[in-house]
């Protein structure tokens, strides 16, 4: 079987709201070389969706060179991480993901091929816009009908005011497979020139159990949702956090998210066992080259 692994770059300033822990950014300069360090062990070819807001900071290129250097993909995370980017007008969202498009080609020479929409905030107008530049995939759709639920508890856990954040209800509907989306409605199967690879969640219920998602629940529900996505013999989409790496930062930040509050070696453990465990199990390649092998 074959699959991808994906990290949400996310830069520290999508976080914090409001908080501040000054020019250093945790997220580039302690999760990203220890990505790559896990990756490596592992014999991983990941994604790495990466802010055009980041790519501006000469101190956070270097660790992204180190990734492009490693066979790492880079791709489209937008500008500014607007987390209801479907909420945006259209010429909004086409200067979010070109200023993107540009500062990645000048930087690291090649145009990105893939997207994703930050918070899983896609609709048919972005994919649209993003079949239009000749993207190849996009990788923005939750399927689960969780998504209002989780986006009211994250509202109100971290004092936001998010309203798309994490998809909508009906996209418990879309395949678990990578797909053509239709261009009227994009959780059925169409005929869009662009391929759509849903994050996996769990078969049946479609439970989330990216690695947020455990952090904000349980660990355990790795193995138990891992299971079924192997005994269906689908492809796996597994999405990361940069985040999930650093250290704890306590404080103000710890308590609007107390995911940060965790210790990197609790962390640590359970990203090892999601590693070896789909290492195992899949031949894991670039989000670029597992649509490319399928089409």
């Amino acid at each position: 079987m074959y699959g991808t692994i994906q990290v949400d770059v996310d830069g520290i300033w999508t976080i914090l709201k409001g908080s501040s822990v000054g020019d250093y950014d945790p997220v580039f300069e302690v999760a990203l070389p220890r990505f790559l360090r896990m990756f490596d062990r592992y014999k991983i070819k990941a994604t790495f969706f990466v802010t055009g807001n980041d790519l501006k900071v000469k101190e956070k290129i270097r660790f992204v060179h180190e990734l492009v250097e490693n066979g790492h993909e880079i791709a489209n995370h937008s500008m500014t991480h607007n987390v209801d980017f479907m909420l945006l007008k259209k010429e909004r969202k086409e200067k979010e993901i070109k200023e993107t498009e540009k500062l990645m080609s000048d930087l690291f020479g090649s145009i990105p091929v893939g997207f994703r929409a930050p918070a899983y905030s896609i609709d048919k107008e972005t994919l649209g816009i993003l079949e239009g530049r000749g993207y190849l995939y996009d990788s923005s759709l939750l399927p689960s009908f969780a998504g209002p639920l989780i986006n009211l508890m994250d509202n109100v856990f971290s004092g936001g005011d998010a309203k798309t954040k994490f998809g909508k209800a009906v996209n418990y509907f879309a395949p678990l497979r990578p797909y053509r989306p239709d261009h009227e409605n994009i959780v059925f199967r169409g005929d869009m020139s662009i391929v759509e690879v849903p994050v996996t969640t769990c078969p049946f219920f479609r439970v989330p159990f990216h690695s947020s998602f455990l952090f904000a629940s349980s660990p355990k529900l790795f193995d138990i949702c891992y299971n079924w996505v192997k005994a269906s013999k689908l492809p796996i989409n597994y999405v990361l956090h940069g985040v999930d790496l650093i250290d704890p930062l306590g404080g103000k930040v710890k308590s609007k998210q107390p995911s940060l509050g965790l210790k990197y070696s609790c962390k640590e453990k359970t990203y090892k066992h999601i590693l070896s465990s789909i290492s195992r199990d899949y031949k894991l390649l670039t989000t670029k080259d597992h649509v490319k092998r399928i089409l």
